[in-house]
């Protein structure tokens, strides 16, 4: 392996902590520059001094942050280090418990110069891959965030006006939030009227209207009375939310639109189109864990281990156990897992062995990892081919994988 040095960094809003060693050198590189220009020149000038032209290899919790932006931008070599293993690295380096930044940064690089080989380069790619992956990071981001408002609505909903929840389960729905910006509140329901019920549904394309009437009187049965007070705060709290959810889905619908139009103009869309189960949603988000840099990744089983879909086996004496990556980018498990479960809905022969994976005693969720580990090596050699799935031409060829060899034939003496 040739040589090189492994920079640790431990980033602060403020400032950063450097720990910098290389293989046949006796220097130690340790200093703190500041979050700006005039810092980043002097961690190169440090480097150059300590280590002279050898390659600088960059290990960093958070590649996002500034730094780790401009060490990418400016074609440098960094590693996206886990933070739980430079927590277990920090306590073998100080068995007393002692945390601080420069001990963070000396984790870092020591785990870099042990595990450079088995670490993958954060890739960019092109522009128009960065964009588009950056769109969905932040759809994903939104949709979380909506989800915590949808809960948080919920739970506030339980606490004083559980018939809202009766009356309409989904509150992502423009109906519920309808109903409840006009009877936001107990007494608004129980002074509703016919009429103003009726109203209610008018351009709402309800699709079971014969339910109106019993939704109505459901409406106007007895509920649990709450002090005016609890009516009113709860009231106020269930506005405020809704006017955040509102601007969240709104976001949401932006995004996906402007994830569409940017996906169907990039050359690798079809590749991932072509996946049965990857529609609108799942073909870009399977594009944002591969990206469109081809160099980053020589392997599938590289792709495997960061996304968490292959087990890890511990081993010591004559034990042997098999357990669930924990230490992985869990956004593309979570990828890779919904498109398994949506591909058994259109692929006859992922459904066939998930069930036969549930035959031999698996779990839903070792199925699903299993036969996402399996689609995954699939879709790293059309990515890396460039061609889309062909589902006849994959079946033709994993029966000729499987067919029974022939024993050449030995002429007779």
């Amino acid at each position: 392996m040739p040589a090189f040095v492994a920079v640790g960094i431990d980033s602060s809003d403020t400032h950063h902590d450097i720990h910098a060693e290389a293989a046949g050198f006796t220097t130690v590189l340790r200093l703190r520059i500041s979050n700006d220009a005039a810092g980043f020149q002097r961690l190169f000038e440090a480097l150059r001094e300590a280590f002279g032209d050898l390659p600088y290899r960059f290990g960093v919790e958070n590649p996002t942050l500034l730094l780790g932006r401009f060490l990418l931008h400016a074609g440098h070599a960094v590693y996206a280090i886990n933070p739980r293993s430079v927590a277990k690295m920090r306590e073998a380096l100080a068995a007393s418990g002692k945390k601080d930044d420069p001990l963070d940064a000396e984790s870092v690089c020591l785990l870099l110069r042990r595990r450079a080989e088995d670490l993958t380069p954060v890739g960019l790619g092109s522009t128009e891959g960065l964009l588009l992956t950056g769109l969905v990071q932040q759809r994903v981001d939104i949709v979380e965030e909506k989800n915590r408002v949808v809960n948080q609505l919920t739970a506030v909903l339980k606490g004083y006006y559980p018939r809202a929840l009766e009356l309409f389960g989904d509150l992502e729905q423009p109906l519920t939030r309808a109903f409840l910006q006009t009877f936001g509140s107990p007494a608004a329901l129980a002074a509703a009227t016919p009429e103003a019920w009726q109203a209610l549904f008018t351009g709402q394309r309800y699709p079971r209207p014969a339910r109106i009437g019993d939704l109505w009187e459901l409406a106007q049965r007895p509920h649990v009375a709450v002090s005016p007070v609890d009516e009113a705060l709860g009231a106020r709290q269930v506005h405020r939310l809704l006017r955040t959810l509102e601007v969240l889905l709104e976001e949401l619908r932006s995004l996906e639109e402007a994830i569409k139009e940017r996906f169907e103009q990039h050359p690798d869309a079809e590749i991932f189109r072509s996946l049965p189960g990857a529609a609108a949603v799942l073909a870009p988000a399977l594009f944002a864990l591969l990206g469109d840099d081809r160099e980053r990744w020589d392997d599938w089983r590289d792709v495997a281990r960061i996304s968490g879909t292959v087990p890890v086996t511990r081993s010591s004496g004559a034990s042997r156990t098999i357990n669930m990556r924990y230490h992985c980018d869990r956004e593309a498990r979570r990828t890779l897992h919904l498109f398994a479960g949506c591909s058994r809905r259109s692929c006859p022969w992922a459904n066939e062995f998930y069930a036969a994976q549930r035959r031999r005693g698996k779990s839903h969720g070792t199925a699903l990892r299993n036969l996402a580990t399996k689609w995954l090596r699939i879709l790293f050699r059309l990515w890396k081919d460039r061609v889309s799935y062909d589902e006849a031409l994959y079946l033709k060829q994993r029966e000729s994988r499987h067919a029974p060899r022939r024993e050449p034939c030995v002429a007779a003496p």
